[in-house]
């Protein structure tokens, strides 16, 4: 499975780069660069200061084209109607998904800023992101990526690999385990 990242203009392109190698040698995909996703004014809730994440999937999905599976990389803080922040959010089995920076960044935890954890904590989340679009749900296995995050310290504790069922599943589906 071929997947497009689609990130917002204002992360850096040698973030995106490097993040697009380690991605192919640590996942069973093959990432590649898309066009930045652009405004996404659309989604904001003044309500409550953050950003819709189903309102940028839907705007994702208005602009796939036959592009493929795509995952937006963006920076902004995000949430769904009954979660108060979400660090990702995906179309199950579906075709786009979407990871944020925001809650990811030691920054927000008015922690000293450590871009290499930044990255580690990048790639788990855009792995555990794409193993939804590849219909894996939750995994109660808490060494596994597809282990739900309810907090940075679990993404800090989870690995990048997926479990031995979660990668059999993946298999029986043709997702290119590895």
């Amino acid at each position: 499975m071929e997947i497009l990242l689609r990130p917002v203009s204002t992360l850096a392109p040698s973030l995106i780069s490097d993040l697009i190698s380690d991605l192919d040698a640590i996942s069973p995909w093959s990432f590649t660069l898309g066009p930045p996703i652009q405004n996404l004014n659309h989604a904001y809730l003044p309500d409550r200061g953050q950003f819709d994440a189903d309102g940028i999937l839907v705007h994702l999905l208005n602009e796939i084209n036959d592009q493929g599976k795509v995952i937006g990389l963006i920076d902004v803080d995000l949430c769904t109607p009954v979660l108060s922040f979400v660090f990702g959010r995906a179309q199950l089995g579906g075709r786009v998904a979407v990871v944020s920076t925001f809650r990811l960044d030691n920054r927000f935890y008015r922690l000293k800023p450590d871009p290499g954890l930044l990255i580690e904590r990048l790639k788990k989340e855009i792995i555990h992101e794409a193993g939804h679009l590849g219909g894996l749900y939750h995994c109660r296995n808490r060494w596994c990526v597809m282990n739900a995050s309810a907090s940075i310290v679990n993404i800090d504790l989870k690995g990048f690999k997926f479990c031995p069922a979660c990668l059999n599943y993946l298999k029986e589906r043709g997702n290119n385990g590895p």
